[in-house]
């Protein structure tokens, strides 16, 4: 839920979204990173799901963030960018 996704912000965690996100059953994942900063967010690409290409893992990639900058109504180039500032934080 948003709320258990709040308490991570608070302590300055990021969250990673992965092919989960593809199911639109997943409904507090998808919640959760429609709601959360963007500076918060991580975007991954080896969570199990039917829904995965085994073969292409890079297009799996590119799923989870055409269906990520849709859910948080932006433009997919930005949401890699802002992504990858995230990934450069941490280390």
């Amino acid at each position: 839920p948003i709320e258990v996704a709040e308490q991570y912000i608070d302590q300055n965690l990021h969250l990673s979204f992965g092919p989960g996100i593809l199911n639109e059953k997943f409904i507090n994942a998808r919640n959760s990173l429609k709601n959360i900063p963007i500076e918060s967010i991580l975007i991954e690409s080896d969570t199990p799901s039917n829904v995965l290409d085994d073969e292409d893992p890079l297009k799996n990639l590119e799923q989870v963030y055409k269906e990520a900058a849709l859910l948080r109504d932006i433009d997919i180039i930005d949401l890699k960018d802002q992504v990858q500032k995230n990934l450069q934080s941490l280390f």
